[in-house]
């Protein structure tokens, strides 16, 4: 579900900040799913009036070369490609967005929590509940060959209003009223 959500976080974003003309796709080098999610946003971006630019981080020693490419490439927000290195670096990454002034969307409330302006992803505590609810039926004699593969079904969006008022940005009424959770 990458390409569904990294597409349902442009969306947003463009709703948040509807003045967006350039967005970059920040991901981890050697996230194997890069080339496809860029050729993904396409058709969404084009829809939205929006380009894309690629924004590879080329490790921790690189995260400050892929903020002055997308800045000198004129970006206008960030939507961030969740891994183990960005959520690890999601501070840095943050501060760095922030002092750009750069909107950024993360994929779990951790980086909102950091300072991005908003997180849209799977709640994890409703997957925890939900796997708890199949292991029951596990021990219970349930045959997990024959399980259906669930995806999550419960998502939040997490707004980060701090981030909002420091970036000078005023959230759509619309926007708000999609959010779970605020953060101020």
């Amino acid at each position: 579900m990458t390409t569904e959500m990294i597409t349902k976080r442009l969306q947003l974003l463009k709703q948040a900040v509807p003045g967006s003309r350039r967005i970059a796709l920040m991901y981890s080098m050697g996230q194997p799913d890069a080339d496809r999610l860029l050729k993904s946003l396409a058709g969404p971006a084009r829809t939205l009036d929006l380009a894309i630019i690629p924004g590879e981080i080329r490790g921790a020693d690189g995260i400050e070369l892929a903020f002055e490419e997308i800045v000198r490439q004129h970006a206008g927000g960030i939507i961030l490609v969740g891994d183990g290195f960005t959520y690890q670096h999601r501070t840095r990454i943050m501060e760095l967005a922030n002092k750009h002034g750069l909107t950024c969307a993360g994929s779990a409330i951790e980086f909102a929590a950091a300072g991005a302006l908003f997180s849209y992803g799977a709640n994890f505590a409703a997957m925890y509940r939900r796997s708890a609810a199949l292991i029951d039926r596990i021990l219970k004699g349930a045959n997990p060959a024959t399980m259906p593969v669930e995806q999550a079904n419960v998502y939040d969006l997490v707004v980060n209003l701090k981030t909002a008022r420091a970036l000078g940005i005023k959230l759509p009424a619309a926007f708000l009223l999609q959010a779970t959770q605020t953060i101020d």
